[in-house]
């Protein structure tokens, strides 16, 4: 049933007042006047007189009138207008706040506080009067109009020792059939009498005896239809944009931030147009696999990293070593070639000061640093030269995205109980954490799968295990929080954050120089993806997956290239007894598993990346 007034109670704590014997706290009475308009618009007139005092009627009373109400398909709500006019106490205006409330049943609505914090009322008999209007009640039908009224509501914590309500038709011709119901919510008994003045068109109830706690009174008018004036096409129309404006307003901020990005897109983030490309069996010159790679990705990637050490490698530079998932590294002083800048970055970064280095976080200040000199020197060299990642625009986006947000909220902070404001904050920081439990779990997850023994998938199970209650706590606030948030915010938030993570990528662009050479890789990638089968099955090709692999890796190609040369590298493998013997410069204990072609490359990028990477992170603190 619907109920426009619940709960009386104190506005703050004060000093307890001495016990008294003789009197309690009541409502004396509340006596309700209402008139009807055009439309089913109602303005009610509240007259609570109470006694207070000082136990739980302190700084003074509220009243909550419910407003919003869901509907059944569970998308959209129905809103009906409220509007305060005035709030006094014994005839003087009286200091009054409105906020946004829950109800039972996703209902929601409007709590108007009456009293000052700093002022605590003397003991005595207070008369408060509200007027408000509000519309949206009344239900227009084919043969009948209703209107049902919770006079008082149902959840006072006083008795009520007497309550009235005169309901005022003016357009009314007959007597409508008069209804009333008292006690708890859901009661259809009756302890209240009904009477219509024709006169005054006004239809009178009145309890006949006191109302207990938590009991309330309802009335009920229907008449034939066509008495009372239907609200216009014009107050429909309002109507739907109050019920529907949270969706219109979201829509709107959606489309705004889409707006915007595609302006800015326009305006920096047009790739320039590629030319056809033709087959190229070899790479671009004079460009290092990692920097190839990191100008195809338009950024630093953990595979670029893999890429720049088996290069190493293959120069003679640097020795891998492999031993169940334990990775080292070891300096030869061997290399045949001058390696790139960065490369050479990282070659003086890891091993310029030492023999070997073991992918540990033991040495996580020495592999970190070596990481960076690595990244800076590929930013250094290409990142502007090459393409724009366009960060800052995106930042703009970014920020003009959470104003909009934000502004939608404010729009509709009556709608959003202050709660979910504090776990979206603390959800916000929650998640990064997460996150990084997640990527250090993936990191460990793709060494382990790459060639790791027993040690490193039981890591890999601990951290798994250790991530469980975060992630469960994750899932857990946010279906909390999708269930407080109001629907549109959540739709808006998603519409906008799709939108942000879409235009971070379409806002980066090569420059003219950064397309031309893409023209040429791209030419190259498709020679690595197999397309030029009778040149994959000619010559040393033992030699040509050496030559290209680095390269394969950078790309993300690795696993395709290997599988064109499965059929040579597998058998060799094989007879060799493990990869020494087929690739010097890469050591692996082949006592402990086989080494097929699959595992040799998913070991050297993925294998290798992840581990490099984790080992560059500082072990976590006790």
């Amino acid at each position: 049933m619907i109920r426009p007034g619940t709960v009386l109670l104190a506005l703050a704590l004060g000093a307890p007042a001495m016990a008294q014997e003789a009197e309690r706290e009541e409502i004396l009475a509340f006596d309700v006047a209402i008139e009807v308009g055009d439309g089913g618009a109602m303005t009610v007139t509240e007259s609570i007189r109470v006694r207070a005092l000082g136990q739980d009627i302190r700084r003074g009373i509220y009243r909550d009138f419910p407003t919003s109400f869901p509907r059944s398909s569970g998308l959209g709500r129905i809103e009906a207008p409220f509007a305060i006019r005035s709030v006094t106490r014994d005839g003087q205006r009286e200091n009054y706040v409105v906020e946004a409330i829950g109800g039972e049943l996703g209902r929601g609505g409007m709590r108007v506080r009456i009293g000052r914090g700093d002022v605590f009322l003397e003991p005595d008999i207070y008369t408060y009067e509200l007027v408000y209007q509000t519309s949206r009640w009344l239900h227009f039908g084919q043969d009948e109009d209703r209107l049902r009224w919770n006079v008082t509501g149902n959840g006072w914590a006083f008795p009520i020792l007497s309550a009235s309500a005169r309901v005022h038709l003016p357009d009314a011709t007959t007597a409508p059939d008069l209804e009333h119901w008292t006690g708890r919510e859901g009661s259809r008994s009756s302890t209240a009498t009904a009477s219509w003045d024709p006169a005054e068109r006004t239809a009178v109830f009145a309890t006949d005896q006191r109302l207990a706690p938590n009991e309330g009174l309802t009335v009920g008018l229907t008449l034939p239809a066509g008495q009372l004036t239907p609200p216009t096409e014009a107050e429909r129309d309002a109507w739907f944009r109050l019920d529907w404006g949270g969706y219109i307003d979201a829509g709107y901020v959606v489309l705004f931030v889409l707006g915007v990005y595609l302006l800015m897109w326009r305006r920096v983030g047009v790739d320039p147009q590629a030319a056809p490309s033709s087959l190229r069996r070899e790479p671009p010159e004079g460009y290092s696999p990692a920097a190839l790679g990191f100008i195809e990705q338009r950024g630093y990637h953990p595979s670029q990293l893999a890429a720049a050490l088996v290069s190493l490698a293959l120069s003679g530079a640097v020795r891998i070593e492999e031993d169940d998932g334990a990775w080292t590294l070891h300096r030869t002083d061997e290399g045949t070639t001058d390696p790139s800048p960065e490369e050479r970055e990282l070659y003086d970064g890891l091993l310029g000061r030492r023999r070997q280095i073991a992918l540990k976080q033991t040495y996580h200040d020495t592999i970190g640093s070596a990481i960076r000199a690595f990244k800076k020197s590929l930013e250094r060299r290409f990142e502007r030269e090459y393409f724009r990642n366009n960060r800052i625009w995106f930042a703009a986006g970014l920020a003009i995205s959470l104003l909009g947000l934000a502004t939608l909220a404010w729009r509709w902070r009556f709608d959003i109980n202050p709660v979910s404001l504090f776990l979206t904050v603390w959800l916000s920081f929650w998640t990064l954490g997460v996150t990084t439990l997640f990527w250090r779990l993936v990191q460990q997850f793709r060494s382990a799968r790459a060639g790791g023994g027993p040690a490193a998938w039981a890591s890999t199970g601990f951290m798994a295990l250790f991530s469980i209650p975060f992630v469960v706590a994750e899932v857990f606030v946010a279906g909390i929080l999708t269930m407080m948030m109001p629907t549109h915010l959540l739709l808006a938030a998603i519409g906008v954050g799709v939108t942000n993570v879409v235009f971070y990528h379409l806002l980066e662009r090569p420059t003219l120089r950064g397309r031309g050479l893409l023209n040429r890789l791209d030419g190259f990638q498709r020679y690595l993806d197999g397309a030029d089968d009778r040149a994959l099955h000619g010559g040393d090709r033992l030699a040509r997956f050496e030559q290209f692999l680095p390269f394969a890796i950078a790309l993300g190609l690795e696993k395709r290239w290997s599988e064109a040369f499965e059929d040579v590298l597998t058998p060799a493998l094989a007879t060799a007894g493990g990869s020494t013997a087929v690739l010097p410069w890469y050591v692996r204990d082949h006592t402990r598993s086989s080494l097929s072609t699959g595992r040799l490359t998913s070991g050297l990028s993925s294998g290798l990346s992840s581990s490099i990477s984790a080992a560059s992170a500082p072990p976590a603190s006790s």
